[in-house]
């Protein structure tokens, strides 16, 4: 797992990847795909605009992180 660039867009971890999202206060963290990030935000979206929209589902707090995590093929 590595964290992305500051300039890579949502549309760059489209394909054969998974998100795992953070929370720096509680370090709760959940895995989602690209895919659920872009139906809400978009393609074009850069990946530090989608960290500053983050909110943790456990203690509420706006301070996430995204982790990349490459799939392996099945």
């Amino acid at each position: 797992m590595h964290r992305p660039p500051k300039t890579s867009k949502l549309a760059d971890w489209r394909i054969g990847y998974a998100m795992v999202i953070g929370c720096r206060t509680c370090k709760h963290a959940r895995l989602t795909e690209p895919q659920s990030l872009a139906k809400l935000l978009g393609w074009d979206v850069p990946l530090i605009v989608v960290t500053s929209r983050l909110r943790c589902s456990n203690c509420y707090a706006k301070d996430c992180e995204i982790q990349v995590d490459r799939l392996l093929p099945q």
